[in-house]
C-alpha cells in the first residue's frame, strides 16, 4: 500500500532454519469456487496490495470460508 513506511507494514515469517519445511498437498476445488480464488488473487496482485512470492518449500492452501452474507471470503 503506497504512503506506508516498509518498516512499519511489512510481513516477515520467522522461521526457524533448523526445522524441515512442510509442504501441503494441494487441494482440489469446485471450478465456481477456483474462478473466485483466482479473482480474489488477481484483484490483490492487481492492487499491489501483495506480490507473488516463490518458496517451493513452504506452501499452504488457500481455503474458502463461508460468509454470513452469502459470499466466501479466502484465508
Amino acid at each position: 500500500m503506497s504512503g506506508l513506511d516498509s518498516q512499519v507494514a511489512m510481513h516477515h515469517l520467522n522461521i526457524n532454519p533448523d526445522v524441515k519445511p512442510v509442504k501441503q498437498q494441494q487441494r482440489q476445488f469446485c471450478l465456481e469456487i477456483m474462478k473466485a480464488i483466482e479473482s480474489d488473487v488477481r484483484k490483490l496482485k492487481d492492487s499491489d496490495f501483495t506480490r507473488e512470492e516463490q518458496h517451493p518449500d513452504r506452501v499452504a492452501n488457500t481455503v474458502p470460508i463461508p460468509s454470513k452474507v452469502g459470499r466466501s471470503r479466502f484465508v
